[in-house]
């Protein structure tokens, strides 16, 4: 009976309703197994492992709503709950690892699980971590989640992840620190950032003898990914900490090799940051993007050389991306101006 419902899971075009029970049966006998100290369903974990991650890839965050948390399908939950059970019954570093690459697209995709559930599955993946291979392939595939992520408790475990990833490889550590500083809470104050930690960190990073090149994309991601929500702070000095931090990142891997492990992360990963930064409505936010954009085509020019014309370092009062945020309405209109022609 266990063999035919896993393989139920190849079915290539099963309605997800059908999909659901399936998946409800399997969850009920993996219960049952834990409940009952009984391992009827242990032979088959590596096959069910298997057709999971393949169904993993295919249903989750795929409904049709507009609203992210409405966008669950069907069968999000019952998968999630396969998986959280499996993880508590499997005892292999392999299966394991497996089980922990399946946790990555429910806490990727912003908005598709509740607090709460957010909070139960970093807790559940946090257990994980020791027992996992590859730390920084989960590095670098979670570090989006620091720009997304916005409650004090959710960044609290997502750091705490990244503490337990810091501990498995050392290659992490010196990032990890930094990552724990950069989003440290202020112990006396409810809900209010470490803003000496924050600014200490930052002072760190922007000093001479800080060389951002030698980090790995699952080193830098974490931090570029916070320097951008940062961008977003309430606090002028961290806003422009965090737009400092992304300028000196691109000045330190410009000059990497488009085939090197880091060549990739100023297109790839800033400069999409960098158009969804531009679009924010609220207009202090967006400046400072504006300001950001100027300082990365001044830093490689070569890869915008149509916005490099609107940039003047001998003369601000023509550069068109310093002045179309001024403060100023006549410096505005100018830049407006020159825009046009």
């Amino acid at each position: 009976a266990i063999e035919s419902l896993i393989a139920c899971l190849d079915t290539p075009k099963i309605a997800l309703t059908v999909l659901d029970t399936v998946l409800v049966c399997l969850l009920n006998i993996l219960v049952a197994d834990a409940d009952n100290s009984t391992n009827h369903a242990a032979p088959f974990h590596s096959s069910l492992l298997e057709r999971l991650r393949d169904r993993i890839s295919r249903v989750v965050g795929t409904g049709t709503e507009k609203d992210a948390k409405k966008a669950r399908s069907v069968v999000d939950t019952t998968l999630l709950k396969i998986i959280s059970q499996l993880a508590k019954m499997t005892k292999d570093s392999t299966q394991l690892t497996a089980i922990g690459r399946m946790f990555v697209p429910f806490v990727k995709s912003n908005g598709l699980l509740g607090h709460d559930e957010l909070m139960s599955v970093l807790s559940l993946f946090n257990d994980l971590v020791p027992q996992l291979q590859e730390p920084q392939y989960f590095s670098s595939k979670f570090a989006r989640v620091l720009y997304t992520l916005q409650s004090k408790p959710a960044r609290l475990a997502m750091v705490q992840v990244y503490t337990r990833l810091g501990e498995s490889d050392q290659a992490l550590k010196e990032s990890v620190e930094l990552l724990e500083k950069l989003n440290a809470y202020d112990a006396g104050r409810l809900g209010e950032y470490n803003y000496e930690l924050r600014q200490e960190a930052y002072t760190k990073l922007l000093g001479d003898d800080f060389d951002a090149s030698r980090l790995s994309m699952a080193q830098v991601l974490p931090l570029v990914y916070t320097f951008f929500h940062d961008i977003e702070d309430v606090d002028m000095s961290i806003r422009t900490s965090g737009a400092s931090a992304i300028t000196a990142t691109v000045r330190a891997f410009k000059d990497v090799s488009s085939t090197e492990e880091g060549g990739n992360l100023i297109r790839s990963y800033i400069i999409p940051m960098l158009k969804i930064g531009l679009r924010k409505a609220d207009e202090l936010v967006r400046d400072e993007f504006v300001r950001l954009l100027g300082a990365v085509v001044r830093v490689v020019p070569e890869m915008y050389p149509d916005l490099l014309e609107l940039t003047d370092d001998r003369d601000p009062e023509i550069d068109v991306l310093n002045n179309i945020v001024h403060i100023q309405m006549h410096r505005r209109v100018k830049a407006l101006a020159r825009l046009k022609s």
